[in-house]
Parts: structure tokens; C-alpha cells; sequence
């Protein structure tokens, strides 16, 4: 696919590269072709800053050393200038492939190496017409749509007044959106892309339906209201478009509840359940309509629960079995766990926010109370038990929670309750919507892997399989250990 636009300075230049940066992956090849002058070192400087989020990096032109790498970053980036050689062979000893295989590759003068760099994912044609400049991008395939959805952003940015914000990515591992910062002067504001979810196929699509996945930004916008109106710190949201998955909202901050090392927090941690026990003694409408907009909060039922829970026998048992469940297994495994839905069916219901973890929690050091605790892990928020939010926080999949600390959660969770609190029947569904979690994210993780390209998820898996094997200890889940245990999922004796 081919783009051509116009730059009108040098300002406009930085804002491409730093518009192309926030497309570029792994692996990817970028060329810059252009006269002497005509903006290749600029927009070079503009994408490695991007990417190194450094806006002081030292970015020299790689011209008489020919290549430039830069490894302390999101993405390794190789820079190379080609102008000095004068063959293609000369290319051979400067480490390319190993280049793409690190990171991304940005070459000047690609033409000096002949055919050898014709498969870029962006080529890049800069030709200067006064102080204009007109750019020409020819994509690959595989990379148009990154690039459509990052000139995509940018014109959002346009419409709503934020046309020369600076974009750097913002990573949040573990939820589904990507997000960028976005810098205008001294205001900083978060940008959340959330694309309208597209499937590879039928099953993945009525998987998705079944356990009632946010299609779009508009159940966030509905639940943020919500959230803010029952005063829970939820981030204003600036400026919308929910048919492109775009918003502007408030920086909430970096803090976390972990420590520098990843560890929990414990003082945090209880915050946040006291947050939670005030949060389930609130009422929450089931459909709620605003001027401008109208919610539907789906109900958690026995469809959800039932397909969440087979996401262990679709991708962890062949992972850890290499096969695939048979019929009579498949229906042993939802005998199992029918009547334990039943049971929740039953048990005290709330908001569930579903993400209610590290990575969809912030701390606000400077406020107090509640207010301390920034909600933004709620996109895919249902009406379900009230134990469901407490296992995220107490079962953390990204956090390893001792028992003693995990004990200490729901304990200071269960004295802040009302006194009419049922606390047995909350052990009892806590214990059930663990195993739960445990089981379906023990096969989001492994699909993260196969099907998403994203390994590092792998290394969560002794962690959840722990909670896993806390959760089977409770007396209501006898039935289902064994299950497990048959089917090898588990080992016996344990």
C-alpha cells in the first residue's frame, strides 16, 4: 500500500517519525530514500528518540562508522548509512539479519545495497519542494494496517486539538489495549487504543460473545462513568470516538502497587480490598443511559464461566500433555464444574471488574482513601460474584502472593464487609471463582504463546498452577481436584 502526504517543517517531520515509530515491530526493515538534505537524518533522530523515549538521545549519523546500534530500548534498533559504500557485498559483514531478528532496522541510502533491502516493511521517500517535504510510504502487507492506524491516531489527535502532542508508548502488560503518552507542554494525558475487536474465526468470535468481551470502547466509557459517579477513581476521559477505539484521558500515573522488583506491596494491597468491600456494598445498575450513551452490563453466567474454564482444556492440557482432551474427558470436565456455577449462581453478586490486578491498578500518592487507587483494568467489567475481584487482587497472575499475604487480603476484606456479611458462603465462592481464574488463565497464557507470539507469558504459568493448587484444597472443590488429577492436569497426591 502506498501513502503521500506533505510535511510542512521540520516540527512536522518529527511528529512522522515519531508516528512511524509507534508502528514499527520486531523485525521490521524501514529504508529511508531521499537527496542529500532532504530529511532522512531527521527523521531517523525522531524515530530512535521515540522508541528510546528519550528525547536527548545522542542519535549521530552513522555515515563514516556505516551502522549505529541502540539496544536499551522497547524495541533494539540497528541505524545504518550506506552512503559510502560502493558495493552491495560490503553489506554482508554489517549484521542485518541479526538486526531484524533483535529488533528494527532503519537504513539511509538503502539503494547502495541493491536488491538486497527490497522487502522492507516501510520504505520511506523524502523529496524536498521548498521548506515542504513529501513523503511516500509504501508498506508491506503485513505492516499497512499499523501504519493506517497510526496516521489514524494522529488525525484523531488533530480533531480533538491535540495535533502536536507528542506520542511515546506506554506499555501495560496483561490488558488488552495498547496505550501511548501523549505530552502537550507540561500536560500529559494517556491515549487508549482499543480497535474494535476482529477475529481470526467463527469460534474465536463466539468465544469472545459467550463471555461477554468489551467489542468496543463504549461499555469502558459507560463503566468509567459509572465508576466515577459512585466517587471511585476512574480517569476523566478528555475526548472519545468509540466507533475508531480511540480516547484521550487523564495520566493516572506509573505507580503501581509492586515495588521496584515486582514484589507486592502489602500496604497497597490492602487498600485495594478495602476498596473493594466498600465497592460491593454499592448498588450497580444493570443498564444505565446518559444523554449521550447507553450501557448494558451482561450478567456473568453459566455460559461465560463454562467457556472460560475450558480455555485450560483447549490450550494448557496440550501444552502439558501434548493431546487434546477426548469427548468423555470434555464432559467429565464440565460435570464438574456445572454444579460449582450453580453455587455462584447463588452467591452475593456485585460490579466485576475482572481485572483487578497489578496491572489494572495505579497508585495515586497523592490522595488519600480510595482516591489513592486508580481504576483503569475495567473494560470488560459483568454482573458476577463479589469473590471474582478479590482472587484477581489476592491471586495476582502477574504478582506472586505468599499464602500469608493472600490470607491477610481477604481477611482485612471480610472485617470491612457488613455485618450481615456472609462469610462462609464467600470462602465458598471465593474458593470456586479462584480455581476458576487459576484454570482459564493458565490457558490464556499458553494461547498468549501460541497463538499470539508472546512466550514471556510462560513464565507466569508455576505461579497460577500455585494458586490453582490453593484454591483445590477447599472442601467444596474435592470432586473437582480429582477431576483434574485424572485427567493429568494436576499430579496426584498432592
Amino acid at each position: 500500500m502506498i501513502f503521500t502526504f506533505r510535511l510542512a517543517d521540520e516540527e512536522a517531520m518529527k511528529r512522522f517519525g515519531e508516528d512511524l515509530a509507534l508502528a514499527l515491530g520486531k523485525g521490521d526493515l524501514v529504508t529511508l530514500h531521499g537527496d542529500l538534505g532532504s530529511g532522512k537524518s531527521t527523521l531517523a533522530r525522531a524515530l530512535i528518540r521515540t522508541l528510546a523515549d528519550n528525547n536527548m538521545l545522542e542519535v549521530p549519523s552513522p555515515t563514516f562508522t556505516l551502522v549505529q546500534n541502540y539496544d536499551d530500548q522497547r524495541l533494539a534498533v540497528t541505524h545504518a548509512d550506506l552512503y559510502r559504500i560502493s558495493n552491495p557485498e560490503e553489506t554482508d559483514e554489517l549484521g542485518f539479519d541479526q538486526a531484524l531478528e533483535d529488533g528494527v532496522l532503519v537504513v539511509e541510502w538503502p539503494e547502495k545495497a541493491g536488491y538486497l533491502l527490497d522487502e522492507a516493511q516501510f520504505a520511506v521517500w523524502l523529496e524536498q519542494d521548498g521548506t515542504d517535504r513529501t513523503v511516500t510510504v509504501k508498506t508491506a502487507k503485513n505492516a499497512a494496517k499499523r501504519f493506517e492506524r497510526t496516521l489514524q491516531i494522529r488525525e484523531f489527535l488533530k480533531k480533538n486539538k491535540r495535533e502536536k502532542a507528542m506520542r511515546r508508548h506506554l506499555s501495560r502488560d496483561a490488558l488488552p489495549c495498547n496505550y501511548e503518552t501523549l505530552t502537550l507542554g507540561k500536560t500529559c494525558e494517556i491515549l487508549m487504543n482499543a480497535p474494535e475487536m476482529t477475529f481470526a474465526d467463527k469460534a474465536e468470535h463466539c468465544y469472545a460473545e459467550t463471555v461477554h468481551l468489551a467489542a468496543s470502547l463504549t461499555r469502558f466509557i459507560g463503566i468509567d462513568r459509572l465508576l466515577r459517579e459512585q466517587g471511585f477513581a476512574a480517569p476523566q476521559i478528555y475526548a472519545a470516538d468509540p466507533d475508531a477505539g480511540l480516547l484521550s484521558m487523564e495520566d493516572p500515573g506509573r505507580t503501581g502497587i509492586t515495588d521496584d522488583a515486582g514484589q507486592p506491596i502489602e500496604k497497597r494491597y490492602l487498600a485495594c480490598a478495602a476498596l473493594l468491600a466498600k465497592f460491593h456494598g454499592k448498588k450497580w445498575p444493570r443498564r444505565k443511559t446518559w444523554p449521550d450513551l447507553t450501557i448494558n452490563i451482561p450478567a456473568y453466567d453459566k455460559n461465560a464461566l463454562h467457556a472460560e474454564a475450558a480455555l485450560l482444556l483447549e490450550w494448557y492440557m496440550p501444552h502439558i500433555l501434548q493431546t487434546l482432551p477426548d469427548p468423555a474427558m470434555r464432559m467429565a470436565f464440565h460435570a464438574c464444574w456445572d454444579p460449582l456455577f450453580d453455587c455462584l449462581q447463588k452467591a452475593e453478586t456485585s460490579l466485576v471488574m475482572r481485572d483487578f490486578h497489578s496491572a489494572g491498578i495505579l497508585w495515586r500518592i497523592k490522595y488519600k482513601g480510595n482516591q489513592c487507587i486508580g481504576l483503569i483494568g475495567f473494560q470488560d467489567a459483568v454482573a458476577g460474584p463479589t469473590a471474582y475481584d478479590l482472587v484477581s487482587l489476592g491471586q495476582d497472575a502477574c504478582v506472586t502472593i505468599s499464602p500469608a499475604l493472600e490470607m491477610a487480603i481477604t481477611a482485612h476484606y471480610k472485617a470491612m464487609r457488613e455485618k450481615n456479611f456472609d462469610k462462609a458462603a464467600f470462602d465458598e465462592a471465593y474458593a470456586i471463582t479462584g480455581a476458576l481464574r487459576a484454570s482459564k488463565i493458565l490457558g490464556i497464557f499458553v494461547r498468549f504463546n501460541k497463538r499470539d507470539g508472546k512466550p514471556d507469558c510462560l513464565r507466569h504459568l508455576p505461579r497460577i498452577t500455585d494458586y490453582l493448587l490453593r484454591n483445590l484444597k477447599a472442601p467444596v472443590l474435592q470432586p473437582l481436584k480429582a477431576c483434574y488429577q485424572q485427567m493429568g492436569i494436576i499430579p496426584h497426591g498432592i
